[in-house]
């Protein structure tokens, strides 16, 4: 629940952060301006806070799973900025819940996980002793 609560708040300020770059950019050209362009459709699809949130939602999802589609990029210099800080700061949290998801799948078995280190410590104390009786013999 935790890594859920982080990754949705996450995109949320991210969906915001974005969705504001189109709502308040300055001038034409804007990424909106170039998804419209490009997807065409009524111009109702492309206005209003919600929708342009839930645009916004959209390419920070795609962007913290690196999926990235290519539909909504970047246009102006700012625009560049941004989402590049956007995806340094959701890749790092998409590789935290992935390391942490493994560290819980690999000890929901405590005992097989405690015979493993014995294993790998008695094959290392293995090693080390042939090792040590090679240079006395």
């Amino acid at each position: 629940v935790k890594f859920f609560v982080m990754v949705a708040v996450c995109c949320h300020w991210m969906a915001c952060l974005w969705g504001g770059l189109a709502i308040y950019g300055e001038g034409d050209g804007t990424w909106l301006e170039a998804l419209r362009e490009s997807k065409g459709g009524s111009a109702e699809r492309y206005q209003g806070a919600r929708r342009v949130y839930m645009i916004s939602l959209y390419w920070a999802i795609i962007t913290l799973t690196s999926i990235g589609y290519g539909d909504i990029t970047p246009q102006t210099q700012l625009e560049y900025g941004i989402a590049a800080g956007c995806t340094a700061i959701m890749a790092s949290i998409w590789a935290y819940v992935i390391g942490a998801v493994c560290g819980i799948v690999s000890t929901m078995e405590p005992h097989e996980a405690s015979f493993q280190r014995t294993m790998d410590d008695l094959n290392w104390l293995m090693r080390d002793r042939q090792g040590a009786a090679a240079l006395c013999g």
